[in-house]
């Protein structure tokens, strides 16, 4: 071999050990779930168990007794606005979006290409969220579709379902049967498209991990690997995706849920429209917020129900409705209370749902409130779908 050559594949291999080193020296901070917070230096994942370089020696931690790692530096990024919902959890922030017969094909920014059957997507939004949107888009995707929706959005910030058939997704617009007319619907109008005959989205993932361009993978397991090489996740059965270890912001193995409808309420009341002499412990056994199946909460007109937040949750999401045997109904406001504080309020005018997802900052106590206004308390029974706390 000549020296030239010799030399080119030296520098080759030597910068390949530097990059190598430069990657398995990423410095990071772990929380177990007792509490302790460690620092060292990310050296890759063994089967159910992450490995932390420190001082010269391998420290190695199981899954289960993990809250958290974080890289010691975050770099912030500006993420796709397309984000495609899958019913694991998973929600993947899109830099280009098509599809086949059976099939969506996904683009994360700087992330290989996923291709996804579309039993397992639950819905692409194509706007970024917003306070005037987010409520009535939220509740969409709670609510059990059993044909495809096409969400457009109309002036004033409405949103304007449409019920009908998904034929395909191409690189700008969707291709939507409308009882039997087909229509190329372009991205720029619509907030966004919902699968019908799907499952309700999961949200009890064993792992959560976020990246740097605004995806949340949620995940059924962690491959092995080394420090310098991809983190590989398991999706689901079918599906594996990998992520490069810089672009990780954070992985989250106290992922889980809490359903409230499970849950004991630590205060409810009931204030009545009107002034009555009937015994305010009768009143609260019959108007007081309870729980109505496995999932759901049913309240009436002037009732508040209060639950603790324990540490660790961070998200309280759902949706609010009108109960289905209200036909007719007066005005009606629900609120969501943190602390004692309000941060979510709707009026309710319709019998469609309105969907939150609420950061909790610590809060330490979450209140639900149904006002039934000044014009009485006709109909003023509303269903909270799914409201669930989430690590």
């Amino acid at each position: 071999m000549p020296v030239t050559c010799f030399s080119l594949s030296l520098h080759k291999i030597v910068l390949g050990a530097l990059w190598s080193l430069l990657l398995s020296a990423l410095p990071v901070v772990v929380k177990t779930s007792d509490g302790e917070q460690i620092e060292g230096e990310f050296g890759g994942f063994g089967n159910s168990s992450l490995r932390l370089n420190q001082d010269g020696s391998v420290a190695e931690f199981p899954f289960d007794e993990l809250m958290s790692m974080q890289p010691a530096d975050i770099e912030s990024r500006t993420g796709p606005t397309f984000i495609v919902t899958l019913v694991s959890g998973s929600r993947i922030a899109a830099q280009t979006l098509s599809s086949s017969d059976s099939d969506l094909l996904i683009e994360p920014r700087r992330q290989a290409k996923l291709q996804v059957p579309f039993k397992q997507v639950k819905a692409i939004r194509f706007r970024t969220a917003s306070p005037a949107t987010d409520p009535q888009w939220l509740g969409m995707v709670e609510r059990e579709q059993r044909g495809d929706t096409l969400v457009i959005r109309r002036d004033g910030g409405r949103l304007d379902p449409q019920q009908g058939v998904i034929n395909s997704v191409k690189s700008d617009s969707v291709e939507f049967d409308l009882d039997g007319t087909v229509v190329d619907a372009p991205f720029d109008r619509l907030e966004g498209v919902i699968f019908g005959g799907t499952d309700p989205v999961q949200s009890d993932a064993a792992i959560l991990v976020s990246d740097v361009f605004g995806s949340a993978w949620a995940l059924s397991a962690i491959e092995s690997s080394k420090a310098e090489q991809p983190l590989r996740m398991q999706l689901s059965p079918s599906l594996l995706h990998e992520v490069p270890i810089d672009q990780i912001e954070s992985i989250r193995w106290s992922g889980g849920v809490r359903m409230l409808a499970a849950d004991e309420p630590a205060e409810r009341s009931f204030e009545p429209y009107l002034e009555t002499k009937v015994d305010p412990g009768l009143q609260l056994a019959f108007f007081a917020a309870v729980a109505d199946s496995e999932t759901d909460l049913r309240m009436h007109g002037g009732s508040t129900v209060e639950y603790r937040i324990e540490p660790g949750y961070e998200t309280f999401a759902g949706a609010v409705r009108r109960d289905d045997r209200v036909s007719r109904a007066s005005s009606l406001t629900v609120r969501i209370k943190l602390d004692g504080d309000p941060v979510w309020e709707q009026d309710l005018k319709d019998a469609e749902p309105r969907g939150f997802e609420l950061p909790l900052a610590n809060a330490r106590r979450l209140t639900l409130e149904v006002d039934s206004g000044d014009d009485g308390t006709l109909g003023d029974t509303v269903r909270f779908t799914r409201p669930r706390l989430l690590k």
